[in-house]
């Protein structure tokens, strides 16, 4: 054999093809309805109770804590960027998940957003399609 095959195993290939089929679907479900960061962090404020636990200039970082386990929200009024992690247990996983799963779908994104596919556009993509 003079060269290596670029065949994917049968599993990664499925794989690719579920999350593909996610994304696509995920994509067409995007609907146009942006809001600001300080109206997405007032949402996040009144239906789950974050509060805001360390603060720059014009970064914010919140936290919703439930026992040890937390989901913090960056916040950065600059490039107005808004990126949400969480550490938890398994039990709160799903939990956390549909927050921020609510959140980046409050923010939202705009038709420019869209048609430029922005990082805003690819952050509610991924976070829809996982």
């Amino acid at each position: 054999m003079l060269g290596k095959s670029k065949k994917q195993p049968l599993k990664a290939r499925i794989r690719n093809a579920r999350y593909q089929s996610k994304r696509k679907k995920a994509e067409a479900a995007i609907m146009v309805n942006p809001h600001s960061l300080s109206e997405t962090v007032e949402y996040a404020k009144d239906k789950y109770g974050l509060t805001e636990t360390a603060c720059t200039v014009d970064c914010h970082l919140y936290e919703i804590r439930i026992d040890d386990d937390c989901l913090e929200v960056e916040v950065d009024y600059n490039r107005n960027i808004l990126a949400i992690s969480y550490s938890c247990s398994k039990a709160l996983m799903k939990r956390f998940k549909e927050i921020s799963r609510d959140l980046y779908s409050y923010y939202s994104v705009s038709e420019d957003d869209i048609k430029n596919k922005t990082e805003r556009y690819s952050a509610l993509v991924t976070e829809l399609s996982s």
